[in-house]
């Protein structure tokens, strides 16, 4: 029986998964959306020239469940997947699903029923990351259950988008966005085309709403997408123009513009050429410092940046490339040993 949602006449509501090569981890995926509590849902699979059997696990799918629709086009990127799902999708609502990821069974009931309680607002939620360790699933909350669901300003989203967490609102992921207002994902770019998808939704909304109950389920795994291209140099251009794009929005008010400085430096600001094991020219850590440079004067003026973060960016920015390295593996080992001794709790599940 359809869950029913407060305020709403149960609408339909489109699960779009993009997916390559995921035969491994699809079945979750899919499994996880047709056991949803709020059953007035189509799942909208496109694989995007996978080389494995990903196509053939969703086709098997959508023979034995009419509410499943398998789409393929040649190997073009998630985002032109997601166009494709979303042109194909008749849902009033739209929810984006990574095929190597998986919803907990009542997503679809509670960001709805936030949605219906805030119509003019941007939905997310709260989520797990996810790894799997021998026969189990392994799991931790990624904002505390102590967080407050509460509304926020589109600055404060931009707060959100700079800092990542808590509230995460620089992906598509773990949200729902009403068909009508949304725009296509940019195909020519390859990372951070999320949060430009999110930013120009935002700007047809009076704001967002945090819920803090967990909806999503993010698996992190060495061959993902989002696990590969963060420390992959050669998505640094795409970066770069994402954030471009985020910061110059005419529609941006200046606390969102400083935000989003703040999102250059971290991003931009020799992400890359710390990472000690990432291969990197010596022209392409000259272009990413100059780059960072630019923006630095304005960095290093604002208020809402402590004195301790201003230093690591003159230090990163002109120390020798071994040292700022050298630096940053102590760091990195540091933040290892303290996690290991605060011993956080996992939860664990069975695999499925």
């Amino acid at each position: 029986m359809t869950e029913t949602v407060s305020g709403s006449n149960n609408p339909l509501v489109s699960i779009i998964i993009p997916a390559y090569n995921t035969a491994q981890y699809i079945h979750r995926a899919i499994e996880s959306s047709l056991r949803q509590t709020y059953t007035n849902i189509e799942v909208i699979v496109t694989d995007d020239g996978s080389g494995d059997d990903t196509l053939t696990t969703a086709r098997s799918y959508e023979a034995r469940d009419s509410r499943i629709h398998v789409f393929t086009q040649e190997n073009s990127g998630v985002s032109a997947a997601r166009n494709h799902g979303m042109s194909e999708a008749d849902g009033e609502y739209f929810m984006f699903l990574d095929s190597d990821d998986w919803l907990e069974d009542d997503a679809v009931a509670n960001l709805l029923e936030a949605q219906a309680e805030h119509p003019d607002k941007l939905i997310s939620a709260n989520f797990y990351f996810a790894k799997i360790e021998g026969g189990n699933i392994v799991r931790k909350l990624v904002n505390p259950e102590s967080l407050p669901s509460c509304p926020l300003t589109y600055d404060q989203v931009g707060a959100s988008m700079c800092t990542y967490f808590p509230r995460d609102f620089s992906s598509a992921c773990w949200k729902i966005f009403k068909a009508e207002y949304c725009s296509k994902f940019r195909e020519d770019i390859r990372y951070s085309e999320d949060a430009v998808f999110v930013q120009e939704y935002l700007y047809r909304m009076s704001g967002a709403y945090y819920v803090n109950k967990a909806v999503y389920d993010c698996l992190i795994r060495s061959g993902s997408a989002s696990h590969f291209m963060r420390y992959d140099p050669r998505y640094l251009p795409h970066q770069i123009e994402a954030n471009g794009i985020l910061r110059n929005n005419p529609n941006n008010s200046p606390d969102f513009r400083e935000w989003m400085i703040i999102r250059k430096i971290g991003l931009e600001g020799l992400t890359y050429t710390l990472m000690p094991n990432i291969e990197i020219s010596s022209a392409d850590v000259k272009a990413i410092r100059d780059n960072a440079k630019s923006c630095a004067r304005e960095y290093l003026r604002l208020k809402k940046v402590g004195i301790k973060d201003k230093f690591k960016l003159v230090c990163r920015l002109y120390l020798p490339l071994p040292l700022s390295r050298l630096i940053r593996r102590v760091k990195m080992f540091m933040n290892r040993l303290c996690k290991f001794m605060r011993s956080p709790e996992y939860e664990v599940i069975p695999y499925w």
